[in-house]
């Protein structure tokens, strides 16, 4: 795999260049870019002109002419194989790129909660505010939740939307003959072109019938209103609980219910 495809920050840096790379004993590295008509052996030169104390840590140099990667994908994901050969980390590569992905949807869904909370304010909604404010603050959470560590495949990464999230379930009928608190099931975002995790969700119940459910984790990747399943009683009727329109999403309302009425139609 050449260095310039692996990273999708590739594109960042249009004009080419040379670059050394300096593998040090410590474990370090170290990053310099030279114009194209500039050859190794310079290149070499003007490093250890600048860096004489690294003249014996050098494990190994390579050099790559008429180079597009970006020198902070080197600095952050550049590795050497059992082999000596340079290598990217890809997996880190993707998730630093996804990582600024998503903050800059971030602080657009947080722009447009400006002008509601505003309107709240002005109306003494408080409910309304207080809501708003909660998004808000998960919203400028998110980078930090981020689950990459629960992604194994790399292509997941890329696909992974931490947004379209699952905040509000109701009990459409409470069924009956329940002696405890059913088990319920959130259907999973993941599609062909997206990836994220599925909501949880916990219900209560009051005389043998479900009385409520509430969202105990959002999930996220909900392109679509998904469906919940609820767990039988052991006698009785079983209830249904449906499920509110994704949030924090650039999909609007109409989108969402089509896309809805494709997955479940069949």
């Amino acid at each position: 795999m050449e260095p310039d495809q692996a990273s999708p920050l590739a594109h960042v840096i249009k004009k080419m260049n040379n670059t050394l790379i300096i593998f040090l004993e410590n474990g370090g590295r170290e990053i310099m870019s030279f114009p194209p008509s500039v050859s190794e052996e310079a290149a070499m030169e003007n490093f250890l002109d600048l860096h004489p104390e690294m003249q014996g840590q050098i494990k190994k140099r390579i050099f790559t002419p008429n180079d597009r990667t970006p020198l902070d994908t080197y600095r952050n994901h550049a590795l050497l194989n059992e082999d000596g050969e340079l290598i990217l980390n890809s997996r880190s590569s993707f998730v630093e790129g996804k990582v600024l992905e998503v903050r800059k949807k971030r602080d657009i869904l947080i722009a447009r909660l400006d002008v509601p909370f505003f309107k709240a304010l002005e109306e003494d909604d408080l409910k309304t505010k207080n809501s708003i404010k909660n998004m808000k603050n998960f919203l400028r959470n998110l980078p930090r939740d981020l689950r990459f560590r629960d992604i194994q495949k790399e292509a997941d990464i890329v696909k992974y939307d931490p947004f379209g999230n699952v905040f509000y379930i109701g009990v459409l009928y409470g069924g009956s003959g329940y002696t405890k608190p059913p088990k319920i099931t959130i259907d999973s975002p993941v599609t062909d072109s997206t990836f994220g995790f599925a909501a949880e969700g916990v219900a209560m119940i009051q005389n043998g019938e479900v009385v409520g459910a509430q969202i105990t984790y959002p999930g996220c990747g909900y392109t679509f209103v998904p469906q919940i399943t609820v767990e039988e009683p052991e006698s009785g009727e079983v209830a249904v609980v449906g499920c509110g329109l994704p949030q924090n999403t650039m999909i609007d309302r109409k989108t969402l219910k089509e896309n809805s009425e494709a997955r479940y139609s069949s």
